[in-house]
């Protein structure tokens, strides 16, 4: 191997933990770089994957249906897994991740939408929720992260057998959603405010006057 062809780790595994979980996922990562593999190509190979799962869910096969988010799951934590571990993160990578995590979203919602139409407004509310969140996300240059794929797909293959799962699949991603959009957005507030009165003349940090 080159110098050309080492490409530095973001962790060292023998340093700081040491844990076996990262000598793995470094052995991994170094695998499918040396196969030629980038993360970039595990994205897209989510797209025939979406096609699959969404045949099964308007055909009704849920089962099937959640087995194929199983698979998109996994390559999403593949791409982020080999990224970061061979130094190939980049903002194009990230945005492109964001995109197609939020059209997951879109799949799982749709799906539930189109097997149980009673909940549609729920689902919209459910989806409003986690726009907002995504787009303080990218504000924040921080990973979009969502409640819902999970929750709803495991509602989807239980909600024959369990009537009424799915209301526990919608309220509580939402709820967690709309407190995390509110507590940061009440957090920027209050940075902000503070942020004025430190300019102002005579204000002491903890204190109202001089």
């Amino acid at each position: 191997m080159t110098s050309a062809d080492r490409v530095p780790l973001t962790k060292d595994p023998s340093s700081g933990d040491g844990k076996a979980r990262d000598r793995v996922f470094d052995a991994f990562a170094r695998g499918l770089y040396a196969a030629g593999v980038r993360p970039n190509h595990l994205t897209l190979a989510q797209v025939p994957i979406y096609v699959l799962m969404i045949v099964a869910g308007l055909e009704g096969r849920v089962i099937e249906f959640g087995l194929w988010q199983i698979v998109i799951m996994v390559l999403d934590g593949m791409d982020g897994t080999l990224a970061r571990r061979m130094g190939l993160a980049s903002r194009a990578g990230a945005v492109l991740d964001a995109v197609f995590d939020f059209f997951g979203i879109i799949v799982v919602i749709g799906i539930a939408v189109h097997l149980y139409p009673g909940y549609l407004w729920w689902f919209v509310a459910l989806l409003g929720a986690n726009l907002a969140l995504y787009l303080q996300n990218g504000v924040l240059d921080e990973k979009a992260v969502s409640y819902v794929r999970g929750p709803v797909v495991i509602a989807l293959v239980l909600e024959r057998s369990f009537p009424g799962i799915m209301w526990v699949a919608i309220l509580v991603p939402l709820g967690v959603a709309l407190a995390i959009v509110f507590v940061r957005g009440l957090v920027d507030r209050v940075e902000e405010v503070e942020g004025e009165l430190a300019y102002r003349p005579g204000f002491r940090s903890g204190k109202g006057g001089s």
